[in-house]
């Protein structure tokens, strides 16, 4: 730090002296250090880091959205509608080859053999087809609609 000088003599002097030793005028005070400029400079520099940890903060998915539904088990929405069937088989235990994921349901007055498949154990069943009991053709809409009227909603 330097020393002040006389504003008269232009002699250095002791920081704190009220009088200058050589010509004897009077100091003047020191100025005091303002920290207004740090102070402002600071708050405005917390201000905009306050902006962009909201402006950068990611926008939270709702739970309706985020939680998506799993897929409808077809036989089960089959079956809801229908009633139980007189078979409900699984190929699981099906000789030579057997097939978990395989299941078909008959309903033997209506003569109507709803087929599911699933890709894996987890997964819901998917209807695959609609067959005549005794052709094991696909049946037409018009004459499942007459068969078992329930399977028209919610099955192919």
């Amino acid at each position: 730090r330097q020393m002040p000088s006389c504003t008269g003599c232009n002699a250095t002097y002791q920081v704190g002296a009220l009088f200058c030793q050589k010509c004897g005028a009077r100091t003047e005070a020191p100025k005091p250090i303002s920290y207004r400029s740090s102070v402002i400079l600071g708050i405005v520099l917390f201000l905009l880091i306050l902006f962009w940890q909201i402006a950068y903060v990611p926008t939270p998915v709702s739970t309706a959205e985020s939680v998506s539904k799993p897929a409808p088990d077809e036989a089960a929405m089959l079956i809801s509608k229908c009633g139980e069937p007189d078979l409900d088989h699984s190929a699981e235990k099906d000789k030579p080859t057997p097939n978990p994921n395989r299941r078909w349901l008959i309903y033997r007055k209506a003569r109507v053999k709803a087929v599911f498949i699933r890709p894996s154990a987890t997964e819901p069943w998917k209807s695959e087809a609609l067959l005549d009991t005794k052709t094991q053709k696909p049946l037409a809409p018009e004459f499942l609609a007459r068969r078992l009227p329930c399977a028209n909603s919610g099955t192919r």
